[in-house]
């Protein structure tokens, strides 16, 4: 058998099978290796080494010394799952063969992230302090493209300020290739007001990211000289205000966020700015064109919460004018429909007594769209429990605006077959919640989903396993083609055992692309310009209801390896 658990993807919730334990512990053992530069050979030195037993479980652990070399003391022999990390580089993770007297030639090569660097200037060459510079890589997600900034781990800096000599450092940058961006600074002025002295840019130094050109990285690459100019900012005016509920006082701790259609996805925006103690806000120096202001405010315990949002045009000669009416979470409440639900299980101690009758626990969620140009990626959505003994019915507070709404349950393999609003089917999991909030939503699951099982294998120019390292197992992923306008986030996934094989359990009826991934973290599967490059790669299949449908899959470059 195997156990499903759930993983984050771009804001979805994906199942994941995770592989059983194939193999027992086997005796204690010493493994001796070194850690290398991928690209130069190169001794990489503290880094750390682990042998996991399954579910990632920490077996031995160790630090390289000043060589790079490392022991393992009390290592469980048979194949493992071994992993190195450093700052600075790649998460290395494959699999060692550990015989029963030991091993003393494992060389694990860590790839070294790129580094950028540049300077950010005025027309007249003085440098500007307090630039934010991005670097920018593309996603999709629910048919919309998603640019956001890109980083590896918890010492990712894909984004920084410019020091006062106007330079900046991004690093831990995984290869790729990316549109940098550069947004001033907001010169301080009277409160509610936020003023820009200078434009902002897309290297190298255009307006909109559909003139920018792409920057290439390669691994351990430092890539100089990757700098801006930027000229004075028009002399435009945009003003509105903000409406608290039941005519009080907005918000103290609010901020809104300014956005442009081609930023739509960005994270963060173009820059922020707080209304003052009456709700005014006052953008000066925007480039003409069409913006989008949304009204947030953060807490640690809660992360963003939007309160409205409005769009407003500036022109050189006049005032684009705006207004934001605040509202606060709102009501979402409905019931869950078991579709056809299997036959209860029984009792493990009484066969007379049946186990519960529903799933142990359905959670239903609803995250900020992003397909709402203003939506706030990441922002906090509502979350409802609904029991196992009933009813099935659920009660939350939902963020204003436009929504996707989903259920997980752990125990089962039901899936969101479709949500109702007053009896009408929305074909879609997108929810658009109104001042007032929704009543009557109706969330249908279904119990009739597939499986996918099957097997990876390597391809025939991968090379050789050098000793005993081997290839980590890779990871299937499922991808929806075509669900006859099904539009729900039905994307599936399962890890494979030390074999090769997999089983991807509780998905939805219908077509799908199925990939093998290489454990390389962050593949970017969901760029649409990765998928054309791995169509030799992706298997079409059909699950049918009920059924088990099996494949063949080879597994994928690396996608530093698909330039």
């Amino acid at each position: 058998m195997t156990k499903v658990c759930a993983v984050w993807i771009l804001g979805a919730v994906v199942a994941v099978a995770q592989p059983q334990p194939s193999q027992p512990a086997g005796p204690k053992t010493t493994v001796r290796g070194r850690t290398v530069d991928a690209r130069t050979g190169a001794s990489v030195r503290g880094a750390q080494v682990v042998v996991e037993l399954e579910r990632r479980q920490p077996a031995a652990t160790a630090h390289g010394d000043h060589e790079g070399r490392f022991e393992l003391e009390q290592a469980p022999s048979g194949t493992r799952a071994i992993t190195a990390t450093k700052s600075g580089f790649e998460i290395f993770r494959g699999q060692v063969a550990i015989p029963p007297n030991g091993v003393d030639d494992v060389v694990i090569p860590m790839n070294r992230y790129a580094v950028m660097t540049g300077r950010v200037t005025d027309e007249n060459g003085r440098p500007l302090v307090g630039a934010r510079v991005r670097a920018l890589t593309r996603f999709a997600r629910d048919g919309v493209t998603v640019w956001r900034p890109t980083g590896s781990g918890r010492d990712g800096a894909s984004q920084a300020s410019t020091d006062d000599r106007g330079q900046y450092r991004l690093w831990n940058l995984p290869p790729g290739s990316y549109y940098v961006s550069v947004a001033p600074r907001v010169e301080p002025g009277p409160p509610g007001v936020a003023r820009l002295i200078h434009r902002g840019a897309f290297y190298p130094g255009v307006a909109s990211r559909e003139e920018a050109s792409k920057v290439t990285l390669d691994w351990g690459r430092t890539l100089e000289g990757v700098d801006f100019v930027l000229g004075r900012a028009p002399e435009t005016l945009a003003a509105g205000v903000v409406i608290a509920e039941g005519g009080g006082k907005a918000c103290e701790n609010c901020y809104g966020q300014v956005h442009r259609p081609t930023s739509v996805g960005v994270a963060g925006g173009l820059f922020s700015a707080r209304p003052n103690d009456d709700g005014a806000m006052v953008f000066e120096g925007l480039t003409p064109g069409r913006y989008g202001v949304a009204l947030q405010s953060f807490n640690r315990r809660e992360s963003s919460i939007q309160h409205g949002a409005a769009w407003f045009d500036v022109a050189e000669g006049r005032t684009g004018e705006f207004v934001i009416e605040m509202t606060g979470e709102q009501p979402v409440s409905g019931r869950v429909v078991l579709e056809d639900p299997p036959p209860p299980e029984k009792s493990a101690t009484e066969d007379s007594q049946p186990a519960n009758r529903g799933p142990r626990m359905i959670t239903v969620f609803a995250r900020g769209d992003p397909s709402d140009p203003l939506a706030v990626r990441g922002s906090r959505g509502g979350n409802a429990r609904v029991p196992p003994e009933g009813p099935y019915e659920f009660e939350m507070t939902v963020g204003p605006g436009a929504s996707r709404i989903n259920v997980y349950m752990p125990d089962r393999n039901g899936y969101l077959r479709s949500v109702r609003l007053e009896g009408r089917d929305l074909g879609t999991n997108r929810i658009e919640v109104p001042r007032g909030g929704l009543k009557n939503l109706e969330l249908v699951i279904a119990f009739d989903d597939g499986s996918v099982t099957g097997r990876v294998t390597e391809r025939e120019d991968s090379g050789d396993s050098k000793g005993p390292l081997l290839p980590g197992p890779p990871l299937v992923r499922l991808l929806p083609l075509g669900q006859s306008g099904r539009d729900f986030g039905d994307e599936r996934g399962a890890r494979a055992d030390v074999e090769g094989a997999f089983t991807v359990q509780g998905v939805p009826p219908g077509r799908y692309v199925a990939y093998a991934l290489p454990p390389s973290p962050g593949y970017p599967i969901e760029d649409p310009e990765i998928q054309a490059k791995l169509r030799g790669y992706g298997k079409t299949v059909e699950v049918r209801a009920g059924q088990a449908t099996d494949v063949t899959l080879t597994t994928a470059p690396r996608f530093d390896e698909l330039r």
